[in-house]
């Protein structure tokens, strides 16, 4: 789904001074009035997790916000006693982005006591309600007399199938300013359908990367010769940034179909490509979207910055990447097998391992495809020489996985207990004189810290675990996401011919952190299914437990 914020936009109305003939006030009981200042805000689409400048492209969506534009024009009832009120039966009111104001085309509304108001966008002619109706059916009633259009390709049929509505009455506790103040809330009454067709193109490294793409990698570009667009049988608007849309009526239960015509340029022919999405509900004020990723290749090529969840392979000469996001086959990346590691951080700000740096190992963040066995962490009589970590601070910023198991092996290496206390860091010892490493290309593996494990559950699982229901000792949720998370996990290591399944006696999967919690305990990451438990998080638990699985990272 898109993953953008439904934000509110403010834009107010002024309606005051005295009324026109047309409009002139009844007595029967309304000789209270007051001028009325409107205030309409726009709730824009909501998202669920994934355009042509003309004159009629009102108002306009900026990614799933809805702005009120120059030219916007809603409709307006006033009802009183189950009637009209004041004569306003579909007032048409005009927005003036100068201004900010609202303005009928011949004069100015008032308030009277006991009024209250529905209004709703676009504006339309021959628009009308039945006030003896009661609000919720009032809204059903013109939904159902402004259907989204079957053709909406160009902007202006595509925003008059966008109805929304609003109702309200006036605010209480402000007549000593002299005026009342309504504020409409308008909210979209259908669903929106977002397709993003997508080719694959060639994709080249920035400058400075630290690596190299590897033969066969491609990136997913915006398809710019799709066109022929339908979506749920309804012929889609193509926007700006090569997305296509449209607004259809909500259902219980439904799915997006579409298809479009496109180019394969490669074989200079034509292709018709066709999809559907998963079944799901599709209810009032949800965006859903739909991305496509086709087999069809384009032209030329795109510089494609590193992600989370890229596949690492050492080169000869140095770092090379296959993009996580990358063509498959067989549901695995090309040459899978030479793959060593996965990149879990590769934003500047979270690189700040000091020891990394000082080696210029500052371009990623990169997690092994595989355990290297289970240790215990070390001595819980033993307060470490680094710096602890509890649950009162950030521990998701500590990035210190090198410089900490650096200082680990400075202070244990050479001690007679290295292999039988801190396993851990001396299984690590064994695998790293085991691994070549080219031209300084890469640092040697180290026990990720525990704020590199919480950015492989946000950037790879979805989760942020400084979320999760915080104690003394662990951010954690003992019911809710641990299969998700590791589903997610799960789903990326297959394209590299790895899984993460295998549980313990005890249901769970641990992974040791290089991190100190305190004198008695070290930072793990757990996953856990006993009885009713979906459980994942990060805790404080005790140095001398050993069945815990050892990942380690490296940084280039």
């Amino acid at each position: 789904m898109k993953h953008l914020s439904a934000n509110i936009l403010l834009c107010s109305l002024l309606i005051c001074n005295g009324c026109d003939n047309s409009h002139e006030p009844y007595n029967n009981g309304y000789d209270k009035r007051m001028p009325l200042t409107v205030r309409a805000t726009a709730a824009g689409f909501a998202p669920l997790p994934v355009s042509p400048e003309t004159a009629t492209r009102i108002p306009q969506e900026d990614g799933l916000v809805t702005r009120f534009t120059t030219g916007d024009a809603i409709g307006l009832f006033a009802i009183k006693d189950k009637a009209i009120a004041d004569g306003a039966n579909n007032i048409r009111l005009t927005y003036t982005p100068e201004t900010d104001e609202w303005k009928t085309a011949n004069g100015d509304l008032y308030w009277y006591e006991g009024t209250s108001y529905i209004a709703y966008y676009p504006y339309k002619k021959d628009i009308t309600i039945d006030p003896t109706q009661t609000e919720e059916m009032i809204v059903g009633a013109l939904a159902a007399a402004m259907p989204p259009a079957a053709d909406q390709s160009d902007a202006g049929k595509y925003a008059a199938s966008d109805l929304m509505i609003a109702t309200g009455s006036p605010d209480t506790g402000n007549e000593g300013t002299g005026r009342k103040t309504l504020n409409l809330s308008f909210a979209h009454q259908f669903t929106l359908l977002i397709l993003e067709p997508q080719i694959h193109v060639t994709c080249v490294e920035p400058a400075d990367a630290g690596f190299t793409y590897r033969n066969q990698s491609t990136t997913w570009a915006p398809d710019t010769k799709a066109r022929q667009v339908t979506m749920n049988g309804i012929k889609a608007c193509k926007m700006n940034n090569g997305t296509f849309r449209a607004i259809i009526a909500p259902q219980e239960k439904g799915q997006i179909q579409c298809s479009y015509s496109t180019d394969n340029v490669i074989l200079n022919e034509e292709k018709t490509v066709t999809a559907a999405g998963s079944t799901t509900a599709f209810n009032a004020g949800e965006c859903h979207t739909l991305k496509i990723n086709s087999l069809i290749p384009g032209p030329g090529s795109l510089i494609r910055p590193l992600a989370p969840g890229d596949f690492v392979f050492q080169g000869t000469d140095g770092i090379e990447v296959y993009p996580g996001d990358g063509l498959l086959t067989d549901g695995k990346i090309p040459e899978y097998q030479q793959a060593i590691g996965m990149v879990i951080t590769c934003t500047a700000d979270k690189l700040t391992d000091p020891k990394c740096n000082e080696n210029n190992w500052n371009h990623a963040y990169v997690m092994a495809l595989d355990s290297i066995g289970t240790g215990k962490w070390g001595d819980k009589d033993v307060d470490e020489a680094i710096d602890n970590f509890n649950t009162e601070v950030r521990v998701d910023l500590n990035m210190n996985g090198y410089s900490e198991t650096e200082t680990m092996l400075e202070h244990h290496a050479d001690k007679e207990n290295f292999t039988t206390v801190y396993t851990t860091f001396s299984i690590l010892v064994k695998y790293r004189q085991k691994d070549n490493i080219p031209n300084n290309s890469r640092s040697p593996w180290f026990i990720p810290s525990i704020g590199q494990w919480c950015d492989m559950l946000k950037n790879i699982c979805g989760k942020d675990p400084m979320t999760f229901n915080r104690t003394s000792v662990a951010f954690e949720e003992y019911y809710k996401y641990g299969t998700e998370t590791l589903d997610k996990l799960n789903a990326q290591l297959g394209k590299a011919g790895r899984s993460a399944r295998n549980l313990s006696v005890g249901k769970r999967r641990i992974y040791q952190t290089s991190t100190e919690f305190s004198r008695q305990l070290s930072w793990i990451i757990v996953w856990g299914f006993l009885d009713d438990w979906d459980r994942i998080g990060i805790k404080g638990y005790d140095k001398n437990a050993n069945s815990y699985l050892i990942y380690p990272f490296f940084a280039f």
